[in-house]
C-alpha cells in the first residue's frame, strides 16, 4: 500500500484547495486502506510528509513546533487530478457493506464503502506469450505444478 501514500496525499491537498490537516490527509488514506486515523497521521508526518517536503512538493503547516497539516507548493499546483488518479490506480469497483466492531462509532452496524480492483481481460499479447511459455514447458519437460 505504501506506493499510494504520496499520490493520495497530493490528491487530498488538491481537493482541499492546496491545504489540509494531517487528520484530513489520514482520512483520505483510509479510503484506500482501512486502519486508524492516528496511525496515518503519524505516517503522514514521519514518512509521506517528510519525503514530499524534502522534494519541495509540500510545505508543513505548524502550530508551534508541531506539524498540524501540509500545503502544496506553487510548483505542485501543476499536477493534475488525472495524473494522481493514475498513480493511485483508482480504477476499482465500489461496494457497501455493514460492519460492527469495538472501535468507537462502530459498536452498532454501520454501512461502509470498500473497493475491489476491476478485472482486466488479458491482452492478446499476454495470451500469445502464455501459449509460447506453456509450449516451452511441455517441450523442455519442465512441469511447474510438480
Amino acid at each position: 500500500m505504501s506506493h499510494i501514500y504520496q499520490p493520495v496525499m497530493i490528491k487530498a491537498l488538491l481537493q482541499s484547495g492546496g491545504e489540509a490537516t494531517t487528520k484530513k490527509i489520514a482520512k483520505a488514506l483510509l479510503a484506500y486502506y482501512q486502519s486508524q486515523v492516528e496511525y496515518y497521521s503519524l505516517r503522514t508526518k514521519a514518512m509521506v510528509g517528510k519525503v514530499l517536503t524534502n522534494n519541495g512538493v509540500v510545505e508543513p503547516i505548524k502550530s508551534g513546533r508541531q506539524i498540524t497539516g501540509y500545503r502544496l507548493t506553487e510548483a505542485t499546483h501543476q499536477v493534475t487530478n488525472y495524473t494522481i488518479n493514475h498513480d493511485i490506480k483508482n480504477e476499482r469497483n465500489s461496494h457497501h457493506g455493514k460492519v460492527t466492531g469495538n472501535i468507537a462509532g462502530y459498536e452498532e452496524p454501520v454501512v461502509v464503502e470498500y473497493h475491489t480492483p476491476i478485472h482486466i481481460d488479458p491482452s492478446s499479447q499476454y495470451l500469445d506469450r502464455k501459449t509460447k511459455f506453456t509450449k516451452w514447458l511441455e517441450l523442455s519437460g519442465n512441469n511447474l505444478s510438480e
